[in-house]
């Protein structure tokens, strides 16, 4: 095919799917309903001269494998070390996670455990990163991918391999106590399991999450999402892609012939295309953008089944001064909860569509390697809060959004003394806001659940597990396609990858 390709959708993946697309010489219009490009990597004003580099912080998860081609230094990306995470706990200092290292009052022997304990995430990161840079291995299609992903597995040897596969299975609660024996240790680690799913670190399969979270971080991008999303979007446009933003697509169009012809946008204007790559989340493109009346019976209940329980909220903070430990080192990024039970007590909440009182905090100071976010003197605070059940009990209200900021607040002042005192102004997104700024289902961050039976060929759904769909021109290029959430460009680059049939 040579025509039109519409992209919807400026985040990330949308992006990177331009990107790619134009780069091989195809004529690709972007269309993003917001002002701004980025979608939940966007940067944003919420207060004055405050600014936050995006609804998610973290970019250690981009897989830098797969969009080396764009050669994104011509349009100002660097990378960088991701920052020293501080765990703090109540009467002490916590500790320090640094790369390979750990710092602070740790149980016996924990160090040396921590140091195994990255040694194999290490070895088994080999056999973790090939699936997550192609395209996942259809089990109802040719061998050979399967054959790969097994002769990876087996280069691992046969103690990592077994041990790799004993681990998938479990939860992180059983995990963690085979390997350390401080609870601060265990609890800081476990946080990254809970990220974009519907459990605590009791539940079974919990484990994979941390594993495949652990096997995938690398180096950061200077600057945060917003310093991604300014090299993408230039790389798609110095190839010849157009970007428009304000334009809110409100139906792709399908001929009779169950192919797609293009996409309406808000108005009335038609943009005609052969192929369609939408980037917003599965149940947005099936359900809302076509409709399930269009949709094959088997597709349209599949769609309905994923699960897009928003359990994620966002508070960010302009402070005067700076966050810093106990020991006055400055805190670019802190975990809180201070044992495993902390963590399964505030997922207890977002069971029972109730708000966590004591939720788990994943906290950024993004203003201290990018001090252009806010006047001197200050720094913004980007605070990923878990958890808050979208489907509240009672319903969100005002009464019940100053909750939620009241207990972030006061759980992260519990290790920042005087931290009530220095807010300039904040911000709080609870799930329904997220889902209502940011056009995703559910206010979920990730675009569905991170769960066993919603990841690799099985996400979004078996029949659009390889980026194209039922519907003839159509494909998939967001977060709910694999790789899976976060800020990677993962999904934007395999889609573009299989559009042109590499």
């Amino acid at each position: 095919m040579s025509g039109r390709i519409a992209v919807i959708g400026g985040g990330h993946n949308g992006l990177t799917a331009a990107a790619f697309l134009a780069r091989a010489g195809r004529d690709v219009v972007v269309v993003e309903a917001r002002p701004v490009l980025g979608g939940l990597a966007a940067r944003e004003n919420f207060h004055g001269e405050f600014f936050v580099p995006g609804l998610l912080h973290h970019t250690s998860g981009v897989r830098r494998r797969l969009i080396e081609e764009l050669d994104l230094g011509r349009f100002g990306l660097t990378w960088c070390d991701p920052p020293d995470v501080w765990a703090p706990a109540k009467g002490g200092s916590g500790l320090w996670l640094r790369g390979d290292c750990i710092e602070g009052s740790l149980a016996y022997r924990d160090d040396e455990r921590f140091a195994a304990y990255r040694a194999f995430i290490d070895r088994v990161r080999r056999a973790v990163d090939p699936v997550m840079d192609a395209p996942p291995a259809d089990p109802k299609g040719r061998l050979w991918p399967l054959f790969t992903l097994g002769l990876n597995l087996r280069r691992l040897g046969a103690k990592d391999m077994v041990e790799l596969l004993r681990i998938g299975p479990m939860s992180t609660f059983d995990w963690m106590h085979e390997l350390f024996q401080g609870e601060r240790l265990r609890a800081a680690l476990a946080a990254s399991a809970i990220e974009g799913t519907f459990a605590g670190p009791r539940s079974p399969g919990s484990a994979a999450n941390l594993l495949i979270r652990e096997c995938t971080a690398g180096a950061e991008v200077q600057g945060g999402p917003a310093s991604l999303i300014s090299a993408v979007a230039g790389a798609a446009r110095s190839h010849g892609a157009e970007i428009r933003t304000h334009a809110r697509v409100s139906r792709i169009t399908v001929g009779s012939d169950s192919a797609v012809t293009g996409i309406e946008i808000d108005g009335g204007e038609v943009i005609r295309a052969d192929i369609v790559v939408a980037s917003c989340d599965p149940k947005t493109v099936f359900l809302d953008l076509i409709g399930s009346e269009y949709l094959p019976a088997r597709l349209a209940t599949d769609i309905g089944r994923i699960r897009t329980r928003g359990t994620t909220a966002k508070v960010h903070l302009a402070i005067s001064g700076s966050i810093e430990s106990k020991d006055g080192e400055p805190v670019e990024a802190l975990r809180t909860g201070e044992s495993l039970d902390d963590l399964e007590r505030a997922f207890d909440a977002a069971k029972y569509g109730e708000i966590s009182s004591r939720p788990v905090l994943d906290v950024r100071v993004p203003s201290l390697s990018d001090p252009d976010l806010c006047p001197e003197g200050h720094h913004v605070v980007s605070i990923l809060a878990h958890f808050a059940a979208r489907d509240l009990r009672g319903s969100w209200n005002d009464i019940q959004r100053e909750t939620l900021g009241r207990v972030v607040i006061e759980t992260l002042a519990e290790h920042v003394p005087g931290l009530s005192e220095r807010i300039v102004a904040r911000e709080i997104l609870s799930p329904i806001d997220i889902e209502s700024h940011y056009g995703v289902s559910g206010g979920h961050i990730y675009h569905g659940e991170h769960a066993p039976d919603q990841l690799l060929f099985m996400r979004p759904t078996i029949q659009c597990a390889k980026y194209a769909t039922p519907i003839r021109g159509l494909f998939l290029c967001g977060s709910g396609s694999h790789p899976g959430g976060g800020i990677t460009c993962g999904p934007g680059a395999l889609a573009a990858k299989t559009i042109l049939g590499q």
